[in-house]
């Protein structure tokens, strides 16, 4: 097998001298001969790239801001119509009622948690005795009402009935037994009516729960665990956080490619596009914003910045442009231009291995 050496550094040695390179299975490599063959040659040129930094014309992002927030809403009205996300949604919302109504039941309140000792001096006790003794002796009542609904009885109006009822007697001298049946009645009514009142806006809304449902969202790794779930649509991937099955980009074209069912393929494609959506949203237009200084997009490269040796870039990425396939494509590409006298190549690597 063959080693391979070190070049050194000469004005006349270029990288393309390695051209055409061997199989690397088939070569010894020494230590540090891809970093002194080619990396610390491109150095000067990487320099003077971020020196240049590319032309960008900051009206086309103000465009393509205004695009990403019309396709945005494309792409979520398409989801709201979307005949599988309805039906997703229809069972999230009966889920969410389901839990809120067992959340209400477990607030209601039992008439044993308000039940107290009988006392003659309060009026809200004594009222509730006279009810009860009234309604079996056929006394009319005072017009006036307590909050509960049950005819007000100040010690006055009892006395009223005093000298006709000994119990009464008893009852406005302080003198009745906690343990009278009309006491014990009246007791038993009042903690009724009190743990009705504090349960009754539980019990309304346990009859009528009105909840508003979230937007399903397409950035939620849950709600789309949960919806391929529900569609009977496995992963190929897992998360390594969650261990759950994950639907990155990646997993989600995969479906996308396979489905032949117009709406999972409608479905799938808008997730594909919110997916690059967010990623214009965040990656280029505020690194478009934060970075350009007089017309010139500046970014940071790292040789070697890779395992497998390529070039890296950030702050902002210059090397991640949207692929054309995607519907972001040309209006990113839109916004870098040429100075006056120039003009941009761009060359498709994947199409150069057809090239014979």
């Amino acid at each position: 097998m063959p080693k391979l050496t070190k070049h050194l550094t000469s004005d006349t040695y270029s990288p393309w001298d390695l051209l055409p390179a061997p199989v690397p299975k088939d070569c010894d490599y020494p230590e540090g001969f891809f970093y002194h063959n080619v990396a610390k040659h491109l150095i000067k040129d990487t320099v003077r790239i971020m020196n240049n930094g590319l032309h960008i014309d900051l009206s086309r992002v103000e465009e393509l801001e205004k695009e990403l927030i019309v396709i945005l809403d494309e792409v979520n009205n398409k989801l709201v119509n979307n005949q599988y996300i309805q039906e997703f949604q229809a069972i999230r919302y009966k889920t969410m009622v389901d839990k809120y109504v067992a959340d209400r039941k477990t607030k209601l309140s039992t008439p044993e948690k308000y039940i107290k000792p009988f006392k003659h001096s309060d009026m809200t006790h004594r009222s509730y005795f006279m009810n009860e003794f009234s309604k079996e002796n056929a006394i009319t009542q005072p017009s006036e009402l307590l909050p509960t609904g049950v005819p007000k009885w100040p010690v006055a109006t009892v006395n009223k009935f005093a000298s006709e009822y000994p119990v009464l007697k008893k009852l406005v001298k302080g003198k009745l037994s906690s343990t009278n049946k009309f006491a014990k009645l009246a007791m038993k009514q009042l903690a009724k009516d009190k743990s009705d009142m504090y349960n009754q806006k539980y019990v309304d809304q346990i009859s009528n729960p009105v909840l508003e449902l979230p937007p399903f969202s397409p950035a939620s790794p849950q709600q789309k665990q949960n919806l391929f779930a529900y569609l009977g649509i496995e992963s190929e991937a897992v998360s390594k956080e969650t261990g759950l099955p994950s639907w990155d980009r990646k997993q989600v074209e995969r479906v996308n490619k396979l489905a032949t069912d117009p709406i999972l393929i409608d479905l799938t494609q808008c997730f594909i596009d919110h997916s690059f959506a967010a990623i214009i949203k965040n990656n280029f237009i505020s690194a478009f914003y934060n970075y350009t200084i007089d017309n010139r997009l500046y970014g940071q490269y790292k040789l070697i910045g890779a395992k497998t040796g390529r070039y890296t870039s950030s702050n902002p990425n210059m090397l991640n442009l949207p692929s054309s396939a995607t519907i972001f494509a040309k209006p990113v590409k839109k916004c870098f231009t040429s100075r006056e006298g120039f003009l941009i190549a761009t060359a498709d690597y994947s199409a150069l291995t057809k090239i014979k």
